[in-house]
This record gives C-alpha cells, sequence and structure tokens, in this order.
C-alpha cells in the first residue's frame, strides 16, 4: 500500500465534494489533524473507518487503498445509481396513479 497515494486520493474525493478536512473529520468523528495525515501520507484511516469513508466519497474501499478509481466498480455504482432512479420513478409514477384511481 502506497500511503501518499491513498492520501492524495482521499483528498481529491474530498475536494470534488467541496468538503474541508474538517468537515470529512467531523462526518467521521475524527479530527482535522487526523485528516491531514491521511492526506500527506503520514497515517491510513482507521479499518473501522473505511465503510463510511467510502460510502462519503461516493468510492469503493478497494480504489481507496489502492489510491485510484477502478473502472470495474465505477460501472457498478453507475448501474446502481440508474436502479435507484427507475425504482424512484416507479414508485413516484404508482403513487400518481393510484391518487388518480
Amino acid at each position: 500500500m502506497d500511503c501518499k497515494k491513498i492520501g492524495k486520493y482521499i483528498k481529491e474525493k474530498r475536494k470534488a465534494l467541496g468538503y474541508k478536512q474538517s468537515d470529512l473529520g467531523e462526518m467521521l468523528s475524527v479530527s482535522d489533524k487526523a485528516v491531514s495525515k491521511w492526506e500527506c501520507g503520514v497515517a491510513l484511516p482507521d479499518v473501522s473507518l473505511l465503510p463510511e469513508l467510502s460510502e462519503i466519497l461516493n468510492v469503493d474501499i478497494s480504489e481507496i487503498l489502492n489510491g485510484e478509481d477502478d473502472p470495474k466498480v465505477e460501472e457498478e455504482i453507475k448501474n446502481k445509481n440508474k436502479s435507484k432512479i427507475c425504482i424512484i420513478t416507479l414508485s413516484i409514477l404508482s403513487s400518481v396513479l393510484f391518487i388518480l384511481v
């Protein structure tokens, strides 16, 4: 594992979402200093934080650990999002039809 690469990846994803280090730290119940250490490659996030961190950054845990996007995972995420949109659309349509009937 390349700590610097992982840190750079976390920083890139955090910034893309418009979060400050303090924002990310607050969401994970860690200090902004801890986030800074990750991003500088001095330390890595605790394993117990990886599921929540991956959800916040909208990436897979394997992408965090590899320090780069995985095209296969990106495609899976897109497909999941499309499925969610379809389910929501169908729910709305069925609700509207129910109201009209």
